[in-house]
């Protein structure tokens, strides 16, 4: 027997044939069998299509899960670019905020860390007078602004700076940015 092979049929798959036989109007069970192994064969043939397509379609999707991930990357980079820049917004409002006070004292600050930052970076004084027991916070603009009106007469003090820029003033003063030659304030070297 060249390619053939004896099938041994239960009897509910007896059963079964002699429906298939009535239902698609066949002569016999073996036309029947014939019949639902060409059936099988056409479906098999139309799952590996599917198959087929189906690797196509996951080839897909894992190229568009890897667009889907730069996307991301990229939207991320964005984010922590608007962030940086609301941050430095931040920084520059505050630093700002503090010209247009002259000075203002620690406590005053909630952000302590972005304080301490820019107190690191330059863009702000921390000046401290134990004897005073003072603190205040400015910029160098304030002090360099404050310390450009120098040579000061002691009486013109009042006339030539505001009222912060005296309490200021007075800090420098005791801290050795300022000194009293007579009558007069100098510039300490």
């Amino acid at each position: 027997m060249s390619g053939v092979r004896e099938v041994k049929i239960t009897e509910d798959g007896y059963r079964l044939l002699k429906v298939i036989k009535e239902v698609a109007g066949l002569r016999s069970e073996g036309e029947a069998l014939e019949y639902v192994i060409k059936r099988f064969l056409e479906q098999s043939e139309v799952l590996r299509e599917i198959l087929s397509r189906l690797d196509v379609i996951e080839g897909e999707i894992e190229v568009l899960k890897g667009k889907l991930d730069e996307l991301r990357e990229l939207l991320e980079v964005r984010e922590r670019r608007r962030v940086k820049k609301e941050v430095r917004k931040y920084y520059e409002d505050l630093v700002q905020y503090i010209e247009s006070r002259v000075y203002v004292f620690p406590s005053e600050i909630k952000a302590k860390k972005k304080l301490q930052r820019l107190i690191e970076e330059g863009a702000l004084v921390h000046l401290r007078d134990e004897g005073l027991n003072v603190e205040v916070v400015t910029t160098k603009n304030v002090i360099e602004r404050i310390l450009a009106k120098l040579p000061l007469k002691v009486t013109d003090v009042d006339k030539v700076l505001t009222e912060r820029e005296q309490q200021l003033f007075v800090l420098l003063n005791r801290l050795g940015y300022v000194l009293k030659r007579g009558d007069i304030y100098v510039r300490a070297s």
